[in-house]
This record gives C-alpha cells, sequence and structure tokens, in this order.
C-alpha cells in the first residue's frame, strides 16, 4: 500500500495496489519516516519490492506505481528510508542468513506520462541493520505529477536471488534561499520580506521660556515713572517765587530810606 501525503498546502492522500491500480483515498500511515518539515512533499510505501528467480512460481515486484503527485518545478533536497526486516531472518546464531548487497531501489519522476526525471540509487541495506536513513542531497527537478518506485535490479535470465526491500519514504523538500536585504530594509521574520527601515525620531521637548524681571531704565514694557516736580513747575511755587521777590524789593527800598 502507497500513501503520497503533500503537507504544502491542502494534504493529498492516494492508495496504489500492486498493479498500481488507484483505490480509494485514505489516511497516510507508516511505521517509516522520512526527514521532513512543513514544507515537504513526502511519499510514504509499505509494499516490498524484490526481485524473483527466473522460472519461479512467482514474479519479483521492480516497480511500485505510478503514484499521482503534484511537485512544482525547483530545487529540493530529497531524503529516502529503506527497509528490511534483517533482524528477523537470522540463524541460530544470530547472523543474517540472507547475504543481499543490492538491497537498494531509485525514484522516476514523470510529467503528462514522460520521464523527466531519475534518481540515483539508494544505499544498500546493511545486514546488520533493518533501516537505513539517506539522502540524495540538493537536486534540480521539472514539474512532476506521478512517480515509481523501482528496484535496482531486474529480473533476467541470470536468475538473481530476490534482493527483497521496502521503499519506506521518499521526501522532496523545496531549498529555501536565504533572503538579502540591503543596507537600507531589514529582514521582517514574520513576512519573510524586506521592510525599509523606519527612524523614528526622538522627541524634543522644547525649553520652558522665564521671562526675565524688567530693571527700570532699559527700556521693556515696565511703566513709566514720573521724575518729581520742581517748585518751578507748581503754582505754588510760582507764589512763593513772587512773594519772596516782593520782600527783597520792600527790604531793598527800606534801606535805601535809611540812606
Amino acid at each position: 500500500m502507497i500513501h503520497v501525503k503533500n503537507i504544502v498546502g491542502a494534504a493529498a492522500f492516494a492508495t496504489v495496489g500492486a498493479f498500481g491500480i488507484a483505490t480509494a483515498p485514505t489516511s497516510a500511515t507508516s511505521e517509516y519516516t522520512c526527514a521532513v518539515d512543513d514544507t515537504s512533499i513526502v511519499i510514504t510505501n509499505d509494499q516490498t519490492l524484490f526481485v524473483a528467480p527466473v522460472g519461479a512460481d512467482w514474479t519479483g515486484v521492480t516497480t511500485i506505481g505510478p503514484i499521482a503527485t503534484s511537485i512544482p518545478a525547483g530545487s529540493y533536497t530529497v531524503d529516502y528510508t529503506s527497509y528490511d526486516d534483517h533482524s528477523e531472518n537470522v540463524d541460530e546464531n544470530g547472523v543474517n542468513i540472507e547475504g543481499q548487497t543490492q538491497e537498494q531501489w531509485f525514484i522516476q519522476g514523470f510529467s503528462a506520462d514522460h520521464a523527466v526525471y531519475t534518481s540515483a540509487g539508494t544505499l544498500d541495506v546493511p545486514e546488520n541493520v533493518d533501516t537505513v536513513h539517506g539522502s540524495f542531497g540538493e537536486v534540480e527537478v521539472p514539474a512532476i505529477d506521478a512517480v515509481t518506485l523501482n528496484h535496482i535490479l531486474t529480473v533476467d535470465e541470470d536468475g538473481r536471488f530476490p534482493q527483497s526491500v521496502v521503499p519506506s519514504c521518499i521526501s522532496f523538500t523545496p531549498v529555501v534561499e536565504p533572503i538579502v536585504c540591503d543596507e537600507d530594509t531589514v529582514l521582517n521574520e514574520e513576512t519573510q520580506t524586506c521592510d525599509e527601515v523606519v527612524v523614528e525620531e526622538p522627541i524634543v521637548e522644547e525649553p520652558e521660556v522665564v521671562e526675565e524681571p524688567q530693571v527700570l531704565g532699559q527700556g521693556g514694557d515696565a511703566p513709566a515713572v514720573e521724575e518729581p516736580a520742581t517748585l518751578a513747575d507748581t503754582g505754588v511755587n510760582a507764589v512763593v517765587a513772587s512773594a519772596t521777590g516782593m520782600a527783597v524789593a520792600t527790604g531793598a527800598a527800606l534801606v535805601s530810606r535809611k540812606q
């Protein structure tokens, strides 16, 4: 049974039988996992690929699929997991009895029924382990709408012994180029965009104006101070001056008579 899950956007699931015939959608469940984050496109599988000897009563399964998927063209890190139950195939001494060194497979991608991508072969599953996690590294792929999982061997006249392996899963994780902002912008971690740098001017409070006290004689709005009037400026002083003058005149006349 094969499960296809695209974690990007709405999850899509499909189940494909041994002959590649799609059945009703089902939830994606598998005891095997691939390295994956929330942007990855993941294909999981629990069917076994194997190569059968020529002339046997049963035939080997060398291809699983095609499996419908949707992988946009781009750069991806491609990871995979392989499985074989070596721990259950041991002799009385606990040594694996399979002796298989080509438990390997590869993926082939299609667009409109045309093969457009073929991966490298996976690593063999060593006899002392059941599971191998590996990676094809960073690869450029065209748009893919279906994939097949293929044994690296084929059944031929040499009568190869079965090389059973489960292509447990494969994932395509988009390679995200780091965002480099110029000196006038800064990276917004939430939106992953370069935003303009906003420089807030500091608020400067105006100093309080303190009015200087006005000093007399130095202008300003100080009220004018009237100078005290002199005796000559008043009527009283005039009368006094007149009387004084009369007295002086009278005194002078008296002196003159005595002479």
